[in-house]
């Protein structure tokens, strides 16, 4: 019997480190740490080198490999559990099918991308976003 997407576990690694490789051409060193994600998520977000478009090539692709650099970095830092459906370049959809399980918690990575594209600097920043969900990331 094939499993549910809810029980199904995915992997970011292999977009995650696509990602890391194509921004440290535009000058990011992306590390895998919670450092990296404080500082450099909303450094890339205002870049003007970054394409966040929703265009279905460069764009969208980008999106989705910086909810993969998120997820990836999250899962290893506190022994996360990724379940659901990740798409590359699909990032409407991994809003509403890809998570990260902590314990009790689900915390979805494109949450705060797809807000911040959306509607722009007043959804914050990823670092103070990144602040409310650690307590309960860290359980």
């Amino acid at each position: 019997m094939a499993k549910s997407s809810e029980e199904k576990t995915i992997n970011f690694k292999k977009d995650a480190d696509e990602f890391v490789e194509k921004m440290s051409a535009c000058g990011f060193k992306l590390d895998f740490s919670l450092k990296s994600l404080e500082e450099d998520i909303d450094s890339m977000i205002e870049s003007e080198d970054v394409d966040l478009s929703d265009s279905p090539n460069v764009g969208s692709f980008n999106q989705t490999g910086m909810e993969a650099y998120i997820g990836e970095t999250l899962t290893m830092l506190f022994n996360g559990k990724p379940k659901g459906e990740f798409k590359s370049g699909k990032s409407h959809r991994n809003f509403f099918f890809a998570y990260i399980e902590f314990g009790k918690f689900r915390y979805y990575p494109s949450d705060f991308i797809r807000l911040r594209l959306s509607n722009g600097p007043g959804e914050g920043s990823f670092k103070e976003h990144l602040e409310k969900a650690l307590p309960r990331i860290k359980g």
